[in-house]
């Protein structure tokens, strides 16, 4: 006899989405795990009560693996949900429910001396929630949880997500994906993390529900019109409707049974390991030693070359289901060791926690003895609200000049809780950040033409940008194209130290300031 509700994990990358599956929950509250902020509630079905841990991930295949996997080893749920807004691509409208029936990571590539080919990295999703999913569509039970009286239509297909926003069809990214994935339903940028880490998990269901909120074309005006808001709590409808019709039979009493104990080990274990907590009341504190092993000091980086390397021997000889894994493995690795060894040390990992909790909690931090661009060292206290480590970014509000900062994670010698709650909450603003680390809300779209060299030295200096790069038309060529800065920092200086290497392919508005930045240079000279 079970006499716990039901426990369900949904997780949602933004805002407006999350506020959606809120509406569906009563009673719920803040539960706070590792500086990790989730929300537990409850659901009341037609015939059972169910229990909804929810998390506001953020967005990024990356940061959605890495909640999936936390959020799943710590509430043991029965099924996990990925719910949120999507990008049309094929036979869909504006409000349109997509059921995922497969996910694609399009990034996936292998690079070789004719350029870059597509290696789709892809999975499916539980062949359970998928026949259950077709069942809520084909009744008429979900649209009584709709907000208004326009019905979507409710389409399956696969999802492709990657870390770019596809703005037009004339885009290269477009016609990548067009050419490659062409069963594609929907974009979006967290498919592919979610679910290679539930792979790992195969007895326990998952599927990701998304609607539509605009298409390829039109993405700006659709926002403005509301239609976020709208096809957030279209996908909140569908799914709480799925859970509502969850047939318990497909769990074992047995396997809820030992959920339901291994909870209650896990909270007397972490009680019994709940350590003693500094003072927090104290100005400051020694600087955490450096706890990282001998052995860390002496790891030698994987280059591209051993990368590739790998990847064709793992092709040769391996298995297709192990391959994957390992493939995913090894990526991530890739990534990380391109922050370099300070990323992987104590100190490193301990300020972005301390920052991470403060967030979480909306309190004033301390950077002590921060170096800035302007030669000067200083303690600087701010208000932390949006956090990036992949690209060493902090956006804060600096109360001692009351500004809106940008600051660099790896200069901050150490970050200092204080008791002072926000006070200027009103006053963030969250920017967009580019591959060049510039944080700006009037991002501009760029193309170039690379060949091997500047493709070499781009993504080197700037490691981020890889995730924007796609094959050429010719041989040993690249095409870049982002969305930067709209004054190209960062990138002009790469172009004209590499003008040989390089061509603008647009907009204008870059060579413009191309020509401004040479003419002062040559004014200089001539000088």
């Amino acid at each position: 006899m079970i006499d716990r509700p039901i426990r369900i994990l949904i997780l949602t990358p933004i805002k407006v989405e999350h506020e959606a599956v809120l509406a569906h929950l009563t009673g719920f509250s803040e539960v706070i795990v590792e500086g990790i902020r989730y929300v537990k509630g409850h659901f009341k079905g037609k015939h059972r009560v169910f229990e909804i841990v929810t998390q506001r991930t953020g967005s990024g295949n990356s940061t959605l693996a890495l909640a999936t996997e936390r959020a799943v080893r710590r509430f043991n749920p029965v099924a996990v949900l990925l719910v949120g807004v999507a990008g049309g691509v094929k036979d869909v409208d504006i409000g349109d429910v997509v059921v995922g029936t497969k996910f694609y990571d399009y990034e996936y590539t292998k690079e070789s001396e004719d350029g870059s080919k597509a290696r789709p990295l892809s999975g499916q999703y539980s062949k359970y929630l998928r026949a259950l999913a077709e069942s809520v569509a084909a009744g008429r039970d979900w649209w009584k949880r709709l907000p208004s009286e326009q019905v979507p239509k409710v389409i399956p297909g696969p999802i492709a997500s990657g870390n770019k926003v596809i703005s037009g069809k004339d885009t290269l990214l477009f016609r990548f994906l067009k050419t490659n994935y062409n069963d594609t339903t929907a974009v979006e940028m967290e498919a592919a993390g979610f679910g290679s880490t539930m792979a790992d998990y195969p007895h326990i269901p998952a599927i990701n529900i998304r609607s539509i909120s605009d298409l390829i074309e039109g993405k700006a005006r659709a926002d403005a019109a509301g239609s976020q808001p709208l096809a957030a709590a279209h996908a909140a409808a569908f799914v709480f409707e799925l859970v509502d019709q969850l047939d318990l039979a497909h769990f074992s009493p047995m396997e809820l049974e030992v959920r339901n104990r291994l909870d209650d080990f896990m909270e007397l274990l972490k009680k019994a390991q709940a350590p003693v907590l500094p003072d927090r009341k104290k100005e400051g504190y020694d600087p955490p030693p450096n706890r990282a092993p001998l052995e860390l000091e002496r790891l030698q980086p994987l280059s591209t070359e051993d990368r590739q390397y790998i990847f064709e021997q793992l092709e040769q000889h391996g298995e297709a289901v192990k391959n994957k894994k390992i493939r995913a493995k090894l990526e991530s690795l890739y990534d990380f060791q391109q922050l370099g060894l300070e990323a992987l040390r104590r100190p490193a990992i301990e300020r972005y926690e301390a920052l991470e909790k403060a967030r979480v909690n909306m309190r004033q931090v301390i950077l002590k003895q921060y170096r800035s661009n302007s030669n000067e060292i200083r303690d600087r206290q701010v208000e932390p609200f949006k956090i990036d480590a992949k690209l060493d970014t902090l956006q804060a509000f600096d109360v001692d000049i009351a500004k809106n900062r940008h600051f660099r994670l790896s200069r901050i010698q150490r970050v200092v809780t204080t008791e002072k709650a926000w006070e200027h909450e009103a006053k963030h603003v969250r920017k967009e950040t580019d591959d060049f680390r510039i944080a700006d809300n009037d991002m501009v779209n760029v193309q170039l033409e690379l060949d091997v060299l500047a493709h070499n030295l781009l993504t080197e200096a700037y490691p981020n940008t890889r995730r924007n790069l796609l094959p050429g038309t010719e041989p040993n060529t690249w095409y870049y194209e982002a969305r930067v800065n709209h004054l190209f920092y960062g990138l002009i200086n790469f172009i004209m130290g590499n003008a040989d290497h390089v061509a603008v392919i647009g907009p204008e508005k870059l060579r413009a300031r191309m020509r401004e930045a040479a003419g002062k240079i040559l004014k200089k000279l001539e000088s």
